[in-house]
């Protein structure tokens, strides 16, 4: 309803702030979206529009706040592609990797690295909400209490991908910080289109690197290395 809503009529820039500046919606369809995924609890969530759900995980996999010999990626052996590649980020970042069965929750204890390190960093565990490839359900309780009793501070994204189109999606209650979701997959249009969901209190674990443009800073020098963005949180600075 959301896109369809948008394709009516032609808005300008949402960075503007003329009467035809998009805006305001922007915002609404953010809400819209925030309350369907998010309930009761939408405001303690944040929503990035993404090109897709492989583009959200990207997002998390290169802005996570990975610890290097101390922080863990653990995902399911049968996971989307873009769910393994994400481990490409990690590595880089010097974070371990563990692929587990995929109805073994608790096989994040399993993951190598060592235990008084693993203790004191943020590891990400990635759940797939439902297989791409045999449609078997996660099961997100199970998921979440092995988590919480799991040495360290762990973090959990769905890929919400298939399931956000064949079943209603309770974010909060998952016990999730981060969900990946594609409209195209949810209904064939518009392509491009996805998003990440983020809880507020997990927000800062994204660290804005790198590049920076358009709306994303409140000022730059062009002719000496200087840059300020608002906050130094990717999801503060792309929300």
């Amino acid at each position: 309803a959301a896109a369809a809503d948008a394709a009516a009529s032609i808005p300008a820039n949402p960075h503007s702030s003329g009467p035809a500046s998009a805006a305001d919606a922007v915002e609404r369809a953010k809400l819209r979206v925030l309350r369907h995924f998010c309930g009761a609890r939408a405001h303690e969530w944040d929503l990035v529009w993404t090109s897709g759900a492989t583009a959200a995980l990207r997002l998390v996999a290169e802005s996570f706040a990975w610890a290097p010999n101390s922080s863990a990626l653990v995902y399911p052996r049968s996971a989307h592609t873009s769910v393994v590649g994400m481990r490409e980020p990690a590595l880089a970042a010097g974070a371990a990797i563990h692929c587990v069965p995929f109805d073994h929750t608790d096989a994040i204890y399993a993951a190598p690295a060592a235990r008084a390190a693993f203790a004191a960093s943020d590891h990400l565990f990635v759940v797939p909400v439902e297989c791409n490839l045999t449609g078997n359900g996660t099961n997100l309780a199970a998921a979440a209490a092995n988590a919480a009793e799991a040495p360290g501070r762990w973090w959990i994204l769905l890929d919400a991908a298939k399931a956000a189109a064949s079943t209603p999606l309770d974010v909060p209650a998952s016990g999730a910080a981060f969900a990946a979701v594609s409209f195209y997959k949810m209904f064939g249009a518009p392509t491009g289109l996805g998003a990440l969901l983020v809880r507020r209190d997990a927000a800062p674990l994204l660290r804005k690197r790198g590049y920076f443009g358009g709306g994303s800073v409140d000022a730059v020098v062009a002719s000496a290395p200087f840059s300020h963005a608002p906050v130094d949180c990717i999801v503060s600075v792309y929300v």
